[in-house]
């Protein structure tokens, strides 16, 4: 009995391994198995905000492409609960060499690298400063799960205002966050689902 005699010929970046048997009378049988192919390894996320310290120590924020903003209010992309941070602190936002941080109030100093400032473009290893809050920025990476999606906190003032609204006043707020959760923080889709304008919409959450 003669033995079968195999080739194989590997076409690696087809993922193909093709095998030629001959039988025993002679005849060249084709025989192809298609390998798996890898993936694409995933282009790296852009725009980190990485908590330090106090509550948000850890706490990975994902701005990419994203103009958004920081501040105590519920209604902000990052909301730092310390009294020394205003309801809308900073504007957060891209920029051709890194992330562009602009201070929106005069009232409570923002700092970079620990100095006062009231506009800078952070760069890779750059620290952010909030009152007690600080930030590390990375220009990419992939740092776990978004903490900006996690419930904000409505704070004891919150509760105070809307227990003091009427019973409309109160309905129209509630509504307003149930539609603000349910376009996942998106102001202006929410602002859009209540039929008011954005600005309107923010005034209204912040209360």
């Amino acid at each position: 009995m003669t033995a079968a005699v195999v080739f194989l010929l590997l076409a690696a970046t087809a993922g193909i391994a093709v095998f030629f048997v001959r039988s025993q009378s002679g005849a060249p049988t084709k025989v192809e198995i298609r390998t798996p192919t890898k993936a694409a390894p995933a282009a790296p996320k852009k725009n980190w905000l990485v908590g330090k310290g106090e509550e948000l120590d850890g706490k990975a924020f994902h701005i990419a492409e994203r103009q958004v903003t920081i501040g105590r209010a519920p209604s902000n992309f990052i909301q730092v609960a310390d009294p020394n941070v205003s309801r809308q602190q900073c504007q957060v936002k891209p920029h051709a060499d890194g992330l562009e941080v602009i201070d929106m109030t005069s009232t409570n100093a923002m700092r970079v690298n620990g100095e006062a400032t009231n506009q800078a473009v952070l760069k890779d290893g750059d620290m952010l400063q909030l009152g007690a809050a600080a930030f590390i920025y990375r220009a990419q990476g992939d740092f776990g799960a978004n903490a900006a999606w996690a419930p904000k906190q409505a704070g004891e003032g919150v509760r105070n205002t809307t227990e003091m609204m009427s019973g409309a006043q109160a309905t129209e707020l509630a509504r307003a966050w149930t539609l603000y959760e349910q376009h996942d923080k998106d102001l202006d889709a929410a602002a859009a689902a209540m039929g008011m304008s954005a600005d309107v919409f923010k005034t209204l959450i912040d209360q």
